[in-house]
């Protein structure tokens, strides 16, 4: 970390890299040490990157209070599918003192209802978009592992 960054804390209703079974339900849990923009996505096996938040251009421009718990997943009722596949997935967290960047995200991703990066933008790209932030202005950033498995 940058010695100006903050901690932020990004988990899971089941320890990180815990195995969640196809229908169980993804509860994603964010708390940050200062306030701040947060950008959240969630990538599956396939490489896909689905923004779970902002959702709307309020929530981009929404500061989320320092210290208080937020359940990212409470209007979203994620439930693990494995459509196209189940496998490795990874839920990753971008925060910052300055509203985060979405651009070059599609609407309505594999028709999921969400905003999104296809697998074919460069992950590079996504991360030096908020990397990319003056050095001068305080970031953080966090991930958690998850293993998605097809119901028995």
């Amino acid at each position: 970390q940058h010695p100006k960054d903050f901690p932020i804390e990004l988990g899971l209703n089941k320890a990180d890299g815990a195995t969640f079974r196809e229908g169980e339900r993804l509860e994603i849990f964010f708390r940050s040490a200062e306030d701040c923009y947060l950008l959240l996505f969630y990538q599956d096996v396939m490489g896909n990157r689905y923004i779970l938040y902002p959702d709307t251009e309020q929530q981009r421009k929404t500061k989320l209070l320092a210290n208080q718990g937020f359940d990212v997943t409470k209007e979203l009722k994620l439930e693990i599918s494995c459509n196209p596949a189940c496998g490795a997935e990874m839920v990753w967290a971008f925060a910052s003192e300055k509203p985060v960047d979405i651009s070059g995200t599609i609407m309505n991703l594999n028709g999921s209802g969400l905003r999104g990066y296809p697998a074919s933008f460069s992950l590079t790209k996504i991360i030096g978009q908020q990397r990319g932030i003056k050095r001068s202005e305080k970031k953080a950033e966090a991930r958690v592992y998850l293993t998605t498995v097809a119901k028995k």
